[in-house]
């Protein structure tokens, strides 16, 4: 409690008539005023300057909080940009092939297109990557690829395969 509550408390107790005991025809009043040290007083003042600061982070702590759950968490897409911006420092280390493996299947959305087609993308160039220097293998898979794609009715997709 502060200086000035205390004063007030104390002088609504002291400002009623109260009868003094033993004495019937006596009443007294008081007035009271309080005062601190120097020392004591920019102590107490400090004291309430930490707990106003304090109450202000706890408030604009809850408001930041309330907004990231209503504006940004709410909706994925932007829940997602949120968490890129925030891993800044950790994804600069991260090479391409990382951020493919690790942090793109958390993030991408599994309904939009694009996500869909990098997820393919991968797949294929792992499978390239594992076909190596095995020339025989490799024709098979374009082989296959081709004819999937032709199968699909895409045939200028399966002209620009290597052979």
């Amino acid at each position: 409690m502060d200086q000035l509550a205390a004063q007030e408390q104390l002088a609504l107790k002291a400002a009623e008539l109260c009868e003094v005991k033993g004495h019937d025809q006596v009443r007294v009043r008081a007035h009271v005023a309080l005062t601190l040290a120097p020392e004591d007083r920019a102590r107490a003042q400090a004291y309430e300057d930490a707990l106003r600061a304090q109450r202000l982070r706890h408030a604009q702590e809850r408001d930041r909080l309330r907004y990231l759950r209503a504006m940004v968490l709410a909706e994925p897409t932007m829940a997602r940009t949120w968490w890129l911006d925030s891993q800044r420092d950790q994804l600069a280390g991260l090479t391409w092939k990382e951020f493919n493996e690790k942090v793109l299947p958390t993030v991408a959305d599994p309904q939009d297109a694009h996500a869909r087609a990098l997820v393919v993308a991968q797949v294929l160039a792992e499978v390239v990557e594992e076909l190596g220097n095995d020339e025989g293998r490799h024709k098979q898979f374009m082989a296959t690829a081709r004819w999937v794609l032709r199968e699909m009715g895409w045939e200028k997709a399966a002209g620009r395969l290597p052979q």
